[in-house]
C-alpha cells in the first residue's frame, strides 16, 4: 500500500493542474448591467474591476433581459448568467472595438482557449438590422488576427456558437484580445475560458503510473489467494 500511495503522489505531483479556467471573469458577471438594460464602457477602462480592459472606442455589457423592437422583440439573452458583451460598441462604432486580458502562462505550455460568439437575428420590427454573420477577431500576444464566424440564426434572439483555439505560450504572460470583425451590427461574446492542455509526456506518465499501480495490486491479490489456498 505504501508503494501505491508513493507512486500516486509522485504521479500527481508532476502533473500540471489542467482544466482550471485561467481567465478571470470569463462570463463578464463581475459588474453586470442593470436588469433589462446595458452599460457603455469606453476605451482604456475596465468594466469589471481590472480583469478585462476595453480596446478601440467602446463596448457594451448587456443584461440577458434587454430587448429591442416588437412583434416580437429581439431579446439579447446571454449564453449563461446575466451578462454578455457586444463588441460592436455604440452604433457599431469601430472595427477596433474589443477587449483584452493579460493571463499568467508558462512558456512552452500548450493552452486551449474557449469562447462563445453570439449572432442576433429578429423576425420582428428590427429584423433588417442584423443581416450578416457575426465575426470576432482573436489575437494572441499581438500575433496574427484569426477570424471566427458565427453564421447561425435563431429568430428574435441570439444564436450562440462555441469556438476553441489552441496555442503555445511563449512567455510568463499572454495577452488574449477579442475585437469586432466586419459584418453584423451586433457581436456577442460570452463564457471565455483558458486552460492548460495536457502534454503528451504527462499522458504517457499517467498511463505508466497507473499501470504500475494496477500491476502491484493484482500481484498482491494473487499472492493473497495462493496464501489462502
Amino acid at each position: 500500500m505504501r508503494f501505491c500511495a508513493a507512486m500516486a503522489c509522485a504521479l500527481f505531483a508532476c502533473t500540471p493542474a489542467h482544466g482550471v479556467n485561467l481567465i478571470v471573469d470569463g462570463g463578464f458577471e463581475g459588474q453586470p448591467a442593470g436588469v433589462g438594460g446595458y452599460a457603455h464602457h469606453a476605451a482604456g477602462t475596465s468594466f469589471d474591476g481590472g480583469a478585462w480592459f476595453v480596446l478601440g472606442v467602446d463596448i457594451l455589457t448587456i443584461d440577458t433581459a434587454y430587448s429591442v423592437g416588437d412583434a416580437p422583440p429581439l431579446v439579447f439573452k446571454a449564453h449563461s448568467g446575466r451578462t454578455s458583451l457586444d463588441l460592436t460598441g455604440t452604433g457599431n462604432s469601430s472595427p477596433a472595438d474589443g477587449i483584452f486580458q493579460d493571463v499568467a502562462t508558462q512558456a512552452g505550455q500548450l493552452y486551449t482557449l474557449g469562447f462563445y460568439v453570439g449572432r442576433a437575428m429578429s423576425s420582428g420590427s428590427v429584423g433588417g438590422d442584423y443581416p450578416s454573420a457575426a465575426t470576432v477577431r482573436l489575437s494572441i500576444d499581438g500575433g496574427p488576427v484569426i477570424d471566427f464566424v458565427n453564421s447561425d440564426t435563431i429568430l428574435s434572439g441570439i444564436a450562440w456558437k462555441p469556438f476553441r483555439y489552441s496555442f503555445l505560450a511563449t512567455s510568463g504572460k499572454t495577452r488574449i484580445a477579442f475585437t469586432n470583425g466586419i459584418g453584423n451590427d451586433y457581436l456577442g461574446l460570452d463564457d471565455v475560458s483558458l486552460s492548460a492542455a495536457p502534454e503528451p509526456n504527462v499522458w504517457l506518465l499517467s498511463i505508466l503510473g497507473f499501470g504500475l499501480i494496477g500491476g502491484r495490486l493484482r500481484n498482491r491479490r494473487v499472492r493473497a489467494f495462493r496464501t489462502a489456498g
